[in-house]
């Protein structure tokens, strides 16, 4: 019996150490100026997963995932079919918070690949106008979640957005930093969005933690809505960290759950809460 024992106290600290090893691949962290650089990356597997593939992985039925706090279905914002979506701001009221709402200027960028993938996507060509009403269209669905939360609200003003001929490097840190350096955001924008149709491995986003950027792929993201991606990438800038693995927790910040819940759990909600003003 003591053999046994101690044979189950072994398995069980290699297995701690194999998750350690495992969860350590998930993030890279970089250093540019000032700013913490935190990349979003999933392995391939979890990406190309279906929701029954995950249920199975996860062990769990289909009626104690839609139970799951901060649940939502993909937004159907997300994709690109926005054309009888006009650009305003929301209307629904909220009960305002006692300090007052936050409006966010969003300066968005668009690589040609983004056009490329919108045009593959829709079997036929489209205009930059279009890809610019995609844009809005995923930046609607992104932010809808801080405003009932923390009256945050994102917006992309007339002349606040560009196109980017991109060089095809399929590294998303170089096309961070290309997108800022060569349209860099003007003075009366908070916070700039770069968006890509590259395919830039497993990393799905970078974030400045804490700072004002962050760049988005909206090709091939399996699973993952672009409306939770950009919610996720977003949020960093407000300081929530990632949550690696995050297996318990059901955050858009978790590498988990990030792909079905809108919700953030208790720290991070704290965190962006105490930071909401971080852009006024």
């Amino acid at each position: 019996m003591k053999k046994l024992f101690i044979t189950i106290i072994v398995l069980l600290l290699l297995s701690l150490l194999v998750g350690t090893s495992s969860a350590a691949g998930f993030q890279a962290v970089d250093q540019v100026g000032q700013q913490e650089i935190v990349a979003f990356k999933l392995n391939r597997d979890a990406v190309n997963m279906s929701l029954d593939e995950y249920l199975v992985k996860m062990d769990m039925s289909i009626e104690e995932f839609y139970s799951l706090p901060g649940f939502a279905t993909p937004n159907i914002e997300s994709k690109p079919d926005c054309k009888s979506q006009s650009m305003q701001s929301k209307s629904t009221q909220y009960t305002m918070l006692s300090s007052g709402p936050e409006e966010v200027q969003a300066w968005v960028v668009c690589d040609d690949d983004m056009k490329s993938w919108y045009e593959e996507l829709v079997g036929h060509s489209v205009t930059w106008d279009d890809v610019f009403m995609w844009a809005w269209n995923i930046l609607e669905g992104g932010d809808d979640p801080f405003w009932p939360e923390f009256e945050i609200e994102y917006t992309m003003g007339a002349g606040h957005y560009t196109s980017w001929i991109s060089t095809n490097s399929g590294n998303i840190y170089q096309l961070f930093d290309e997108g800022r350096s060569n349209h860099p955001k003007p003075g009366d924008c908070d916070v700039g969005v770069y968006m890509t149709g590259q395919v830039t491995g497993d990393y799905l986003g970078l974030s400045e933690q804490g700072g004002d950027d962050f760049i988005i792929r909206v090709r091939d993201t399996g699973i993952m809505p672009l409306a939770n991606l950009w919610q996720h990438e977003a949020s960093h800038n407000f300081g929530a960290p990632d949550h690696n693995p995050g297996w318990f927790d059901f955050c858009i910040m978790s590498y988990t759950w990030a792909f079905y819940v809108r919700s953030w759990c208790g720290s991070c909600h704290s965190t962006i809460y105490s930071n909401r003003f971080h852009f006024g």
